[in-house]
């Protein structure tokens, strides 16, 4: 496990992000429009990705940009994460806003008596 930990390590959920923006997108120009970061901020996060395991992750043409091989695998492992994470985020707040526990009732042996006192 302390391999994939490693290798795990380096790999940014913002540059995976980005990564499957220019994916779904086809383009820089336009993943950096709908992420709301800059041009060179998308590009740099995927030189990185695509520097850190040594392969280059999209086919660049003059027209369009496509997903290489490895980078339709990394983008199909970033967006199982990102949904595992997803699902985890909101039964954490789930179970965070459901009240739970014990809750007990006293009921006084008088009228009008808190039950501590009432004997």
């Amino acid at each position: 496990m302390a391999r994939y930990d490693a290798q795990l390590r380096d790999l940014d959920s913002a540059a995976l992000a980005a990564l499957i923006a220019v994916i779904d997108m086809g383009s820089f120009t336009v993943a950096a429009k709908t992420l709301r970061i800059s041009q060179p901020a998308v590009s740099l996060a995927i030189k990185r990705l695509e520097d850190r395991l040594g392969t280059a992750l999209l086919v660049r043409t003059r027209k369009r940009v496509a997903a290489s091989r490895p980078g339709e695998v990394l983008a199909l492992g970033a967006r199982q994460a990102f949904e595992a994470l997803g699902n985890a985020v909101a039964q954490i707040a789930d179970e965070h806003a459901q009240p739970s526990g014990r809750v007990v009732l006293l009921r006084s042996a008088r009228r009008g008596t808190p039950a501590r006192f009432a004997r």
